[in-house]
């Protein structure tokens, strides 16, 4: 028999918990939720940092906004609810090794009456909430990410599925795919009208004639948490900052293209299309240095 390989990770379901390693509850029997059956569910994902969650009220308030517009019908009691379940699950996880991870909040419409598409009248949401621990790679040059511009699939800006965090993720999936098969990291992602929006899992910023530019939130993109922090912080800083279109071709004269997301943080690409970008990357380390230091807490 095969051992089971852990990761030091953690599940919460519902009420019930298990580390990695250990028999789930009777009550993780998810064949039947529509989050399994139809992707249809919505998700978050944040750091965890010294114990606690960054940006947690943030990364909330924005899966009940996603929630509001895809009709998902959550309890008015939803952040109390989700916050109780996280800080069981965190003291559930009290060890040095989680001290850095990553924390997965994962919300579904929960058991469908039947296997087609009409929800049922009286919804049971599901939440689950998964902790793992970070092992973030070096972000010195030359082990920077390295990028790909997809020209397929694209970002319709007038879907409603563009922007928000759900569980339907097969087109970035798509996206990603395509970039590692020409050798790539990861996918720069394209809208209909041919700008760049984003990356597969990160928004985008450019330091271009000493201007830090990045797509506006019309093109279809997320409203990423940490998107807005470095937004704060330029705006703080009175660093030039513009929001506007970005071509491939503008990325030419990039002195900078840096990625932000939750857990991977802030960090400078090394390449695009197989082109190397300038090692020296002031404005990126400097905003990851501000975003590293950011405590946790609900």
């Amino acid at each position: 028999m095969e051992s089971v390989v852990t990761t030091g990770g953690v599940t919460w379901l519902n009420g019930g918990i298990w580390r990695d390693g250990e028999t789930p509850a009777a009550s993780a029997t998810l064949f039947q939720d529509r989050g399994f059956v139809l992707g249809d569910g919505l998700f978050e994902t944040l750091v965890v940092r010294r114990g606690q969650p960054v940006l947690w009220r943030e990364h909330i308030d924005r899966l009940l906004a996603t929630g509001t517009v895809f009709h998902f019908p959550l309890p008015v009691d939803f952040p109390e609810y989700a916050q109780k379940a996280a800080k069981v699950l965190l003291e559930y996880a009290n060890e040095p090794s989680l001290q850095l991870g990553t924390l997965r909040i994962t919300v579904t419409r929960g058991p469908g009456t039947t296997f087609g598409l009409d929800a049922p009248n009286e919804p049971s949401p599901t939440l689950m909430l998964r902790l793992t621990p970070t092992n973030r790679k070096s972000r010195a040059y030359p082990d920077r990410e390295t990028a790909w511009i997809v020209d397929q699939p694209r970002i319709d800006t007038n879907s409603l599925l563009s922007g928000h965090k759900t569980t339907s993720s097969m087109w970035r999936i798509l996206a990603h795919e395509t970039a590692r098969h020409h050798g790539a990291d990861l996918a720069l992602m394209k809208t209909l009208e041919g700008d760049i929006g984003e990356a597969d899992t990160a928004s985008l910023f450019a330091v271009i004639d000493e201007i830090i530019v990045t797509p506006p939130l019309n093109r279809g993109i997320l409203p990423s948490t940490t998107r807005a922090f470095v937004i704060a912080e330029l705006e703080a800083a009175t660093r030039g900052l513009e929001e506007r279109l970005i071509f491939p071709d503008d990325l030419d004269h990039a002195a900078e293209v840096f990625l932000t997301s939750s857990v991977a943080g802030i960090r400078a690409l090394g390449a695009i299309d197989g082109r190397r970008l300038p090692e020296a990357v002031p404005v990126s380390k400097w905003l990851d240095t501000n975003y590293e230091a950011v405590d946790g807490h609900f």
